[in-house]
């Protein structure tokens, strides 16, 4: 049911679903002041890496998603909708329009 309700948290942005976790993402940073190149230093990646994924030119690897949380210092809350949102760019097109249709 949590996971529900994160989706429904991220319906707020006004997008896809498969575009929120970028925009998700780069809200946390921005709300903690913290630039692409900093994050991307702080979990060993790439500032473009970085950017591509807030642009959803790429996904979140799922295998260092705990990593990310961890560096960020997220709620439980904010850390179960990162997940969500996280593993929701893994899904199917059919998946995510899906889920949009049920959540609406």
């Amino acid at each position: 049911m949590q996971a529900a309700a994160a989706a429904q948290n991220a319906r707020s942005y006004g997008e896809p679903m498969a575009e929120r976790f970028g925009a998700f993402l780069d809200g946390i940073l921005r709300s903690r002041g913290i630039s692409h190149r900093l994050f991307a230093r702080q979990i060993g990646s790439s500032q473009g890496f970085i950017s591509q994924i807030i642009r959803n030119e790429r996904r979140p690897p799922i295998d260092r998603i705990d990593a990310w949380i961890s560096v960020l210092d997220l709620s439980s809350e904010q850390a179960e909708q990162f997940r969500w949102l996280a593993h929701l760019e893994h899904a199917t097109e059919w998946l995510r329009q899906e889920i949009d249709r049920r959540m609406s």
